[in-house]
């Protein structure tokens, strides 16, 4: 079902303007792989990102879950990055099915100390998850950056006991840099973070035919 104005979040100032939203509007693909896309987001995907972002599980590892109208303002907030920044997140598609399985960004980090480094992060549902969905869509954002955003380097931030992940970025080439402590007021929920680092000459030597 498509969204209308009157099953938006409470509080969206659309809901209060009474703007119509379209129930199948124009994807706008970032990158694909084999058997995914990221696409930009749009308003019909505002239950997605409730369903990524507002889950308990979904955040067990990145702080507490959003509210429905933090997830929704997500969307514009990536959306903005894209119009005026060239960067930022979607939604991940499989091509198969069309289904939404998740959320991907890339996008320039605010870590202290990789200021001026692109950044790379995913979250898979539970139900599509076991399947590479997360290797894929990394090594396709790891792929788009180094090739078509001449990044230098990326990093990447997994809590400690995150396992599946900090295996993800392993298996794709990132070295880890340790742990790092954050203060909780400039980077609320990441009290302590690993951090992965991929330089674009370990991942063209790594991928060399």
């Amino acid at each position: 079902m498509g969204l209308t104005a009157t099953n938006l979040p409470e509080g969206d100032s659309r809901k209060d303007k009474g703007q119509a939203l379209s129930s199948s509007p124009q994807r706008e693909i970032i990158f694909e792989t084999a058997r995914l896309q990221l696409v930009r987001a749009n308003l019909i995907d505002i239950p997605h990102f409730v369903a990524v972002y507002c889950s308990q599980v979904m955040m067990a590892h990145l702080g507490s879950p959003f509210s429905e109208e933090q997830a929704a303002a997500r969307i514009d907030t990536w959306n903005t990055q894209w119009n005026e920044l060239g960067w930022g997140g979607g939604v991940v598609i499989d091509k198969n099915t069309q289904a939404s399985i998740g959320t991907a960004k890339i996008i320039l980090t605010k870590l202290p100390d990789y200021l001026g480094s692109h950044e790379v992060g995913y979250m898979i549902l539970p139900q599509y998850q076991g399947n590479r969905f997360a290797s894929e869509i990394t090594g396709g954002a790891v792929k788009y950056l180094f090739e078509r955003a001449r990044a230098q380097q990326i990093v990447a931030d997994v809590h400690p006991d995150n396992s599946p992940s900090n295996r993800v970025l392993q298996k794709l080439g990132f070295l880890n840099q340790g742990i790092k402590s954050y203060n909780q007021a400039d980077f609320p929920g990441y009290d302590q973070q690993r951090i992965w680092l991929l330089t674009q000459d370990k991942w063209k030597a790594d991928n060399k035919t």
